[in-house]
């Protein structure tokens, strides 16, 4: 399972590096929370990455990845589980991905603000103390002047080779 979720996430942010969340990326279904704290730091890369990308369609306009699910027919949503992962695996994200982490936080918040929702009905809800420590997480940990505007600190936590010379870290085009 671990090799699917490396491979299949890969293929699947082909094009990031072009359109990044405007292009409505696609990875197969699986529960990629469950993986946020393998031991396997590629693992964890390519699981989170999914989450951040998830994040950054529905800030574009597509909450298609978290509406349109088998758990929210449970009345579990899955947004809530990956929400709950993220914020116990924190730490580590922080460490090992703090673009991603950024990402995460920064998106989270234009949702909850719901500035990002553009008319649909589907909005970013969950239980309240959830929703309490996810906005507590934010409001410490938030940092939007630091890597966020910049896509190439994604694309190297992603590793994935840039395709616009601003993405470049130095001007001979290594990352």
């Amino acid at each position: 399972m671990e090799e699917q979720i490396v491979e299949s996430v890969r293929a699947g942010l082909k094009g990031f590096e072009i359109g990044d969340f405007h292009l409505g990326l696609s990875f197969p279904q699986m529960p990629y929370y469950q993986y946020f704290s393998h031991s396997d730091i590629e693992v964890r890369r390519y699981s989170i990455a999914t989450f951040v990308v998830r994040l950054g369609n529905w800030k574009e306009g597509s909450s298609f990845h978290f509406s349109h699910t088998e758990r929210i027919k449970l009345n579990q949503p899955e947004l809530e589980v990956y929400i709950q992962t993220f914020l116990k695996s924190k730490e580590m994200i922080k460490k090992d991905f703090p673009s991603m982490y950024q990402h995460v936080l920064f998106f989270s918040k234009i949702l909850l603000e719901g500035s990002a929702t553009r008319g649909q009905t589907w909005k970013f809800r969950m239980a309240y103390p959830l929703k309490k420590e996810l906005k507590n997480e934010i409001d410490f940990n938030l940092n939007v002047k630091s890597t966020l505007l910049s896509t190439k600190y994604l694309l190297k936590e992603f590793q994935l080779q840039p395709f616009f010379s601003s993405d470049y870290f130095d001007i001979s085009g290594g990352i």
